[in-house]
């Protein structure tokens, strides 16, 4: 079975904004100017959605309320599809939650996706007293009760599981998308990607090499073909290559723009760990088939090229590392994160516009 994208099936991009928060930067103009770049994406022509990361205790992101930002991104958005990517679920009570996304899904027009993780970091789990084995029961049973929800035609129902229960769940708001919104698991873990492809739902994987996307998101095909044999390939999920992007005028002004800014964002996903005098934040996840980030490589832009864990340079240079990509490893999706360490906003705009301008027109031809 060729692992190529469908023809029939164009690429699609997207933003990937961390809403990563450092060099004392005032939260206040830190929380607007993502929000000029929601205006952005929405006004340039390519970009299908913006998807908010979220962490929590950590200055990797500023973002603690996913329902806040997807409501605010819509009122000055009116065409891209707005998502998050994660809620992290074992936080949260799955009935409430289920209640937010249908109001979410209306207040949208029906533009939202819906990003689900059990929160890839012990050290921020552990801050709300969880640790990281209860987080993956609590996050599978999460995603049962919110389906059962969706699917429930506003008929009552109860639940007895092992980590939730609930006697009467009564949904009264009901999802606009039928029968939910477009749902994500983003991953690093080829075992739990057999499961996301039997849901059929869309995966995003980043900060590993081209070899690893290749494995995953082939078995992901395999899988998804075995479980959903017959049904039409234009439903087909979106396996979203995600990547540190940074397009300038030339390879030399990316290059020197990106390099600073890969280490000050490294610095930003270990900070929690730091604070910790160097702790682990994924050890539960150890010997799972979690693929631990390689961090020096991702500080290092030299290292981080020759990997390919970027893409960074002119927009001849991003475009032809990104159609390389999609060949070999069968992505339909590129997931761009364009704010990274401590980028300035005119910097990351204008990768955006060049990006939009000279670089999907390049990959799509």
């Amino acid at each position: 079975m060729s692992t190529g994208v469908d023809l029939m099936q164009p690429v699609t991009f997207s933003i990937f904004e961390e809403m990563e928060w450092g060099s004392g930067k005032d939260l206040q103009d830190h929380y607007d100017s993502v929000m000029q770049t929601a205006r952005l994406a929405d006004s340039l022509h390519g970009y299908s959605g913006i998807y908010f990361g979220e962490h929590h205790f950590t200055k990797l992101s500023a973002n603690a309320s996913q329902g806040v930002f997807i409501s605010y991104a819509s009122a000055v958005t009116s065409r891209i599809r707005i998502g998050a990517l994660v809620y992290v679920t074992p936080i949260r009570n799955p009935v409430l939650l289920s209640e937010e996304i249908c109001v979410l899904d209306h207040l949208t027009h029906g533009r939202l996706d819906i990003g689900f993780g059990s929160g890839i970091s012990d050290l921020e789990l552990k801050r709300y007293n969880i640790n990281g084995e209860f987080a993956k029961k609590a996050s599978k049973e999460c995603n049962e009760i919110m389906l059962r929800y969706f699917a429930s035609n506003g008929q009552p129902f109860s639940w007895s599981g092992e980590v939730y229960k609930f006697d009467l769940v009564d949904p009264v708001i009901l999802p606009l998308q039928r029968p939910h919104p477009p749902i994500w698991i983003p991953t690093r873990n080829l075992n739990t990607i057999d499961w996301v492809a039997s849901m059929g739902y869309n995966t995003a994987w980043g900060l590993d090499s081209d070899d690893v996307l290749k494995r995953a998101f082939e078995r992901y095909r395999n899988t998804y073909l075995a479980h959903h044999r017959g049904e039409n390939r234009k439903n087909f999920p979106t396996l979203a290559l995600q990547r540190v992007v940074l397009v300038a005028d030339s390879d030399r002004k990316a290059r020197e723009l990106a390099g600073p800014a890969l280490k000050s964002w490294v610095d930003n996903l270990l900070e929690i760990s730091k604070r910790e005098g160097g702790a682990n934040t994924y050890k539960s996840r150890i010997n799972t088939g979690f693929n631990v980030p390689d961090f020096d490589s991702l500080r290092d832009i030299d290292a981080a090229f020759k990997k390919g864990l970027i893409f960074v340079g002119s927009p001849e240079t991003v475009a032809e590392m990104i159609s390389k990509s999609i060949q070999y490893t069968g992505a339909n999706g590129i997931m761009c994160k364009f704010s990274f360490g401590d980028l300035e906003r005119e910097d990351i705009f204008n990768s955006m516009e060049l990006f939009s301008r000279e670089v999907i027109p390049r990959i799509s031809a």
